[in-house]
């Protein structure tokens, strides 16, 4: 099996998005061998992952990834029909995908990693994105000229720009619509989410919260090479300082879910990995 069979998979997200969480609680499914995918070998530099489960086992959110480490975990896996799967997961700080914006530049491991990638997962946060005001919520003419401000990038160009970003990187063009690399956008940190948020599918609250982000793809990716689920890795807020009972008592397996676009539920979090793999 060559490296075009495979889903080498890239994980983008920015500072405070779950990456860690996310890939910590994947790991502990797939040893667990209670989802769609399983190990098939032993896993390569998992001490990224492992540091944040003793903190999960414990009660405890982890840490977050310093924003200059950069290490990689290999997982190689297989589906429930033996097909094979090499992820290659990066645990980075998330402040580097800023400075990618800032400074237009992608560091020779971000190159690297971006070229050989065929499946892009990429996490937002809804709640911790700056929501701009626009000349619908706010009227030109309550603006009083104390209360301009120097013109920030929204949220919304800034994930766009991202995406364009690394699909020049990886000599992508966009006369015709993507087939490769597919991306499966997860909306992270679902638990947090308003009620109402929560009840909605994750295609509809993108297209609702981010309908430029939503409309980029759909106009940029083919039908079946994008995808939008919901991501709650831990099925709740953990605190830092004050251990949780459930997760001492229960284990950090027994927590997260997946919604997926359809907007119903399900505790495999590899879901979103096994259909990113079937090409």
């Amino acid at each position: 099996m060559n490296s075009k069979d495979r889903a080498l998979v890239l994980v983008i997200g920015g500072s405070g998005t779950g990456k860690t969480h996310y890939g910590a609680q994947l790991l502990e499914r797939l040893k667990h061998r209670s989802g769609h995918l399983r190990l098939r070998g032993a896993v390569q530099n998992a001490l990224p992952f492992e540091l944040a489960l003793a903190r999960l086992g414990q009660g405890l959110a982890s840490d977050h990834t310093p924003r200059d480490v950069y290490d990689v975990v290999d997982l190689e896996v297989q589906d429930a029909a033996s097909s094979e799967i090499n992820l290659t997961w990066p645990d980075y700080g998330g402040e580097q995908v800023t400075n990618l914006l800032e400074t237009r530049r992608l560091s020779v491991g971000w190159r690297e990693r971006v070229l050989q990638s065929n499946s892009w997962l990429f996490l937002i946060r809804l709640n911790s994105l700056r929501i701009d005001e626009d000349i619908l919520s706010r009227p030109t003419a309550s603006v009083k000229e104390e209360d301009l401000k120097p013109v920030l990038w929204s949220a919304q160009a800034q994930l766009i720009e991202l995406l364009q970003m690394l699909l020049y990187a990886k000599h992508v063009g966009m006369l015709r619509r993507v087939a490769v690399p597919k991306i499966a956008v997860m909306l992270s940190c679902w638990d947090e989410m308003g009620q109402i948020d929560q009840e909605t599918s994750p295609p509809a609250l993108l297209a609702s919260r981010l309908p430029l982000v939503a409309q980029f793809l759909s106009a940029t990716w083919a039908p079946g090479s994008y995808s939008v689920y919901g991501l709650s890795s831990l099925g709740k807020t953990l605190r830092k300082d004050e251990p949780d009972d459930d997760y001492l008592n229960s284990g950090p397996e027994q927590f997260g879910y997946i919604v997926m676009p359809d907007g119903s539920r399900t505790p495999d979090l590899t879901a979103p990995i096994a259909d990113l793999a079937k090409f």
